[in-house]
């Protein structure tokens, strides 16, 4: 009886984990990207292309979706004149225009750095019309001419949560 005890209530401990335990990670790589992360699943990819302050670009992106918490990766190449911009130059521009596209507020922002690259970590709140908040914490950076950004969006708790912090741990510039 003492062992069914015991064997029911390590059932009922795994059952009550939280979901950041019970995401199955997977590494993730990108050749031409050259970077790596783990994701909580298989990423959809999709190219966009646009025109913008630093001329025309393509970014390829990476994405998976885990209930209502969406997990993005990117890198984008522009020619040699974002070189002649401050990196901050840029993080402001990217930032501006995220808040801008959706309709957005900062609620924070940090300074971070990938080997000796430095970066920035932003979170945004976003309303939606039915207002339903929603929440996008992201991390840029620029090496050379490529610009990498990765996010986690979703609820609040999702986009400053464990499997957040992991994602963005994990996260690691290849050769």
């Amino acid at each position: 009886m003492k062992s069914l005890s015991v064997a029911l209530a390590a059932i009922l401990l795994v059952a009550a984990a939280p979901a950041e335990k019970r995401l199955k990670w997977k590494p993730f790589s990108s050749k031409d990207g050259r970077y790596k992360v783990l994701l909580p699943g298989t990423p959809k990819s999709r190219e966009l292309a646009s025109d913008g302050e630093f001329g025309t670009s393509v970014a390829h992106m990476n994405t998976v979706t885990v209930g209502e918490t969406v997990y993005t990766v990117s890198h984008t190449d522009f020619g040699d004149g974002v070189k002649k911009l401050s990196p901050k130059d840029v993080y402001d521009a990217t930032r501006d225009r995220m808040v801008e596209r959706m309709n957005g507020k900062v609620f924070g922002e940090t300074d971070v750095s990938l080997d000796d690259h430095p970066g920035r970590e932003t979170r945004i709140e976003i309303g939606t019309d039915d207002g339903y908040r929603m929440f996008l914490r992201y991390r840029v950076f620029l090496v050379g001419s490529r610009l990498y950004q990765f996010s986690v969006g979703g609820t609040r708790k999702e986009a400053t949560s464990k499997n957040a912090d992991k994602f963005f741990k994990s996260f690691a510039l290849t050769e």
